[in-house]
């Protein structure tokens, strides 16, 4: 009864996210076991809002404590409320993490970072220029 869709398109994510107290978020197995940080954190930071994930190590790497993380569903649940009782805090640490997405992680980093990986690895060249 808590899920209102199975899809949100993309362009519409960002009010669906502002308009949330906290969010949740989860990551595949094996994206806990390699360290990929779920793109949805990356997103609800640069909206402002608070969100609440398992523990994946790379999180607090690269937020801190902006990600507040859980192990159980008790402690899950003590986050929440926490959250939701205490919105301003909450509210004080996404903004950490949306300083942290705004300065090092939006599309426009990812991309120049892809060029220069691409031209360091002499991959920037048209296929049909590159070596054989």
């Amino acid at each position: 009864s808590l899920v209102v869709a199975d899809h949100v398109d993309n362009d519409e994510l960002p009010v669906v996210y502002s308009s949330a107290g906290v969010v949740l978020n989860d990551h595949w197995d094996t994206m806990g076991a390699w360290g990929f940080v779920s793109n949805r954190i990356f997103d609800v930071l640069a909206c402002g809002t608070p969100i609440i994930s398992d523990d994946v190590a790379e999180i607090s790497e690269l937020f801190g404590d902006a990600v507040p993380m859980y192990r159980t569903s008790a402690e899950l649940g003590d986050l929440v409320r926490d959250a939701l009782e205490h919105p301003e805090a909450a509210r004080a640490r996404a903004a950490q993490g949306r300083s942290v997405v705004l300065a090092q992680h939006t599309f426009d980093h990812r991309a120049r970072e892809l060029l220069e990986l691409l031209e360091r690895h002499q991959l920037d060249r048209a296929v049909g220029e590159m070596p054989a």
